[in-house]
């Protein structure tokens, strides 16, 4: 039997773990700082296909690029500590979990993990660099325009639009947890499907340019999660209808 921890342990055990995850993004940070070149490349280059183009990249006032390098640094710090952060919450948490919750709690992750590298790279690789040679076309901008684009606006438009992707790739997560706590139940999902394509259609139309591709590379692979996680709660009896 595990003897049960009085609560000013688990506030050391807390406040030790938070620490240590301010540390490792504080250095990172640094790290990033020192990287600062080869990270803001790696942003800018899926507006390469605007700037061959003739558009330019450009900075407004002689503040915007040091700041601009701050946040960028201390993004690539959280990214970069993710690891350790889910670690450390792990580390907090699995020894209150039975060893079925500890199977799952790492299934979670793992899974989490994967939707979000493929959001990423779906969002970077494929349709920020289409949205940029969409936007920029002279459907929309007359050859005789100039285009100068912002340093410090369209890096945090793409850094918004990949953390964005993120967050809605971990949608499949959410739905499945509720399902196999009975939350939600497979028929309900079953029965309201069109609807809920219709809110993932929606949603991919408010987080993309007006186009029928960007729309697509976004609302496809989420309705085939949602089908999936029907599939996957139906084989582990998850969802099941309410005696």
């Amino acid at each position: 039997m595990t003897k049960e921890m009085p609560l000013t342990h688990h506030l050391d055990e807390l406040r030790k773990r938070i620490i240590i995850s301010i540390l490792t993004i504080l250095f990172l940070s640094v790290i990033g700082f020192l990287l600062y070149t080869p990270i803001s490349t790696l942003f800018i280059a899926p507006f390469e296909p605007g700037l061959t183009n003739g558009a330019t990249m450009n900075v407004n006032s002689i503040y915007e690029g040091f700041f601009v390098k701050l946040k960028l640094s201390f993004l690539a710090g959280i990214i970069g500590s993710l690891p350790m952060i889910i670690y450390q919450i792990c580390r907090f948490i699995i020894p209150g979990l039975k060893s079925g919750e500890k199977k799952w709690l790492f299934i979670t992750i793992v899974a989490s993990s994967i939707l979000s590298i493929g959001s990423t790279y779906l969002g970077y690789a494929i349709i920020f660099p289409y949205v940029v040679t969409f936007l920029l076309n002279s459907a929309f901008i007359p050859e005789n325009i100039n285009i100068l684009l912002n340093y410090q606006q369209n890096l945090s438009y793409i850094i918004s639009f990949l953390l964005g992707g993120i967050i809605i790739f971990q949608s499949p997560i959410v739905l499945t947890v509720c399902l196999a706590k009975n939350i939600i139940t497979r028929r309900f999902l079953w029965h309201n499907a069109r609807w809920f394509i219709v809110g993932i259609i929606t949603t991919s139309a408010m987080v993309t340019p007006p186009d029928i591709f960007s729309q697509i590379s976004i609302s496809v692979p989420l309705i085939i999660c949602y089908f999936f996680c029907i599939c996957l709660a139906k084989i582990m009896n998850w969802g099941e209808e309410k005696c």
